[in-house]
């Protein structure tokens, strides 16, 4: 696989990173109530839990975005979405849908389900792809393009999957 590829799916998984990061520190306190909402974390960890993901996710960004730490971002990155998938699907289990997803912002909204858990883990596949991309290389002119399209591509995606994710209840409802 070319370092292209790989890195067009880490630079848009860095940019979630960073926009989750940023909401969730603009609204910290609506972060640790969706956090509280899984019932996984006792009450006196809870703000140290809600901000040490935090860190994390901003950290993972960081280190996605440069080329010489990429592979120990993508593993974090991987760590820490499987551990939040890993709650959701606790929680599906425990019949426990009606609470957000504590992604932050709009994506709050978003109650979880098996969907959500699908799409996280065609996030963490795709930092893996990291693992078994070739060697990096000198990016030429035009690979800057493909870069910045592609990574604007694939978070475009995730945003709408975002949304469809978030709408499917409502679409349900019709029925």
């Amino acid at each position: 696989m070319d370092f292209l590829f790989a890195k067009i799916i880490t630079t848009a998984v860095a940019i979630i990173f960073i926009v989750g990061f940023w909401q969730k520190i603009k609204e910290m306190e609506t972060f640790q109530i969706s956090l509280e909402a899984y019932e996984l974390i006792p009450t006196p960890g809870l703000k140290y839990s809600a901000y040490a993901i935090v860190l994390a996710e901003g950290v993972a960004a960081t280190l996605l975005l440069m080329e010489r730490t990429l592979l120990l971002g993508a593993i974090l990155g991987s760590t820490l979405l499987s551990i939040v998938t890993l709650a959701v699907v606790i929680n599906l289990l425990r019949g426990n849908t009606d609470i957000g997803c504590g992604c932050g912002g709009i994506e709050d909204e978003q109650p979880i389900s098996w969907a959500l858990v699908t799409r996280n883990l065609i996030l963490i596949t795709g930092l893996t792809s990291v693992f078994f991309a070739g060697s990096s290389r000198i990016l030429a002119p035009l690979d800057f393009f493909t870069l910045a399209a592609g990574s604007i591509t694939f978070y475009g995606l995730y945003v709408l999957s975002s949304q469809l994710i978030t709408n499917l209840p409502r679409l349900r409802a019709i029925k």
